[in-house]
């Protein structure tokens, strides 16, 4: 069905194409949501309408027989992966860790004095931590990055991210219980 709406819309049927965008884009953005940081959220439907932009230029990137929805994803997720990329050299950790903050009233000083000195400690901890490990609990905790996007970060395998981070982990929660 996808193939002859966009079959149609290269025969100049434009409502062909608008029902395309309309079967996909919000997927697309559901799709984009569970794949980005939640501070990159921001550029999700500038994604999904790149995506659906090179479909629709599309001449011979998009082989007859593939499945459209398929085909989006994997442009997305490439235009995705060159966003994080590119977030990772423009060094943009302290504008991903604002996202986060909670925008409130000022915190209680005695609270906010414990919660220093927790971070000290913490910071101090990590700082024992093997050159591997620290800079992958570095990368996903004070780097607000997710783990597929420090797997970008540190051009590490997923799978070597994962058991970085909870070798790391474990080693944190030994020192600051002890």
């Amino acid at each position: 069905m996808d193939e002859e709406l966009l079959l149609a819309f290269r025969a100049g049927d434009q409502t062909a194409f608008e029902t395309l965008y309309a079967r996909h884009s919000k997927s697309l953005g559901h799709f984009l949501s569970h794949y980005l940081n939640p501070c990159h959220h921001y550029a999700i439907d500038d994604i999904v309408q790149h995506a659906l932009f090179e479909l629709s230029r599309s001449t011979t990137d998009f082989e007859h027989g593939n499945s459209v929805k398929a085909w989006l994803r994997t442009v997305a997720e490439r235009k995705a992966v060159s966003l994080l990329r590119k977030a990772s050299r423009s060094h943009e950790i302290k504008m991903e860790m604002d996202c986060n903050l909670f925008v409130g009233n000022e915190p209680d000083p005695l609270k906010a004095a414990m919660d220093k000195e927790e971070a000290t400690e913490l910071r101090e901890a990590v700082a024992t931590l093997p050159e591997q490990q620290r800079t992958t609990v570095n990368a996903c905790f004070f780097g607000a990055r997710s783990h597929r996007e420090t797997a970008v970060y540190l051009d590490a395998p997923l799978g070597t991210v994962k058991r970085r981070l909870k070798l790391g982990v474990t080693k944190l929660q030994r020192l600051i219980s002890a």
